[in-house]
């Protein structure tokens, strides 16, 4: 069973964390091998939930590179009526366990599987939103 972590983030919104090895560890059920290394492609992006509100919808999803099918998973999302103040409240659980997973491995069925960042995917807006810039090369 997942557990979830779903906190208030700001007013009127929550952040929940799925969690990066829980969603490796999900996906790959229903693989035959696991691979000595997984690359996974990062993706953080931003959509409206409907025209006539304010509502977003922010999911963070990964997606094997390596394992044959390209199926995305969840890793943790944010919702509210704004993007969130800081992306870093958003990102920070999901950064603090893919940094432990980068450094010791991933314990998948009982074996630790090194796993690397092939690519961080994200548009321009979103990559701006991420890296906590304005435009091209303003800080906010």
């Amino acid at each position: 069973m997942r557990r979830l972590a779903v906190h208030p983030c700001a007013l009127g919104s929550v952040c929940c964390h799925f969690g990066f090895v829980e969603g490796l560890r999900y996906f790959l059920k229903n693989v035959s091998r696991v691979q000595n290394t997984l690359e996974f492609i990062v993706n953080v992006n931003g959509l409206p939930l409907t025209k006539s509100t304010t509502d977003q919808f922010w999911p963070n999803l990964c997606c094997l590179r390596n394992c044959g099918k390209l199926d995305p998973f969840p890793v943790g999302v944010f919702y509210g009526q704004c993007k969130a103040l800081d992306a870093n409240i958003f990102l920070e659980p999901f950064v603090a366990e893919l940094k432990e997973a980068l450094e010791q491995g991933a314990l998948i069925e009982g074996k630790v599987v090194n796993v690397e960042i092939s690519a961080i995917v994200c548009d321009a807006p979103a990559k701006s939103y991420n890296m906590s810039i304005k435009g091209t090369y303003r800080l906010l």
